[in-house]
């Protein structure tokens, strides 16, 4: 991770972005397409600087966060504004597993009664058909370590010159054959 933590020091760092080197990680070692659940200051524009020639489509319930990234949207970077319901987030993640993704970011943040059961449903549903989960604020949700399925935790140990010493990430390890 030392590498990914120096590429991640160019970016938007407060103690909330410790998973920006979890996702450089998983941008270099998937193979497919991303999906990004929660936009945010500290994974938008990172993703979308270094995907490369990969597809991102990004999903949020909160317009304000959509907005901020209104300039990069393109045919490679789709946003998709939802309502701000757990039905809404479930039927999203229901249609978003149809598809083979090199990796998922689970991120999505308005208030624990929507975020907490649609993290998991995340997590559940969307291992089925990607390279690698990424989940931030692992420490939220630890149930997400139990459900069978091996893991790296990211865990930053000590406070650098960006500020980055605040909640840990996992990684959920789905190596798959995906002929």
């Amino acid at each position: 991770m030392k590498k990914y933590e120096k590429i991640a020091s160019g970016y938007y760092a407060s103690s909330y972005s410790t998973h920006q080197p979890c996702l450089l990680w998983a941008l270099d070692n998937c193979d497919g397409d991303i999906l990004e659940l929660g936009t945010g200051d500290s994974s938008t524009r990172l993703l979308h600087e270094n995907s490369k020639d990969k597809k991102i489509v990004s999903a949020d319930d909160d317009s304000g966060w959509m907005n901020k990234f209104s300039d990069i949207q393109n045919d490679r970077h789709e946003f998709i504004l939802l309502d701000p319901t757990v039905e809404s987030w479930v039927e999203f993640i229901g249609k978003m597993s149809q598809k083979r993704w090199g990796f998922v970011f689970v991120d999505q943040g308005t208030g624990e009664h929507i975020w907490r059961p649609t993290r998991m449903a995340a997590i559940r549903e969307l291992s089925k058909c990607s390279d690698f989960i990424v989940a931030h604020d692992s420490d939220l949700f630890p149930e997400a370590k139990t459900i069978g399925i091996p893991f790296f935790e990211y865990i930053p140990t000590e406070k650098s010159s960006n500020e980055r010493n605040g909640p840990p990430t996992i990684i959920l390890l789905l190596y798959r054959d995906w002929e």
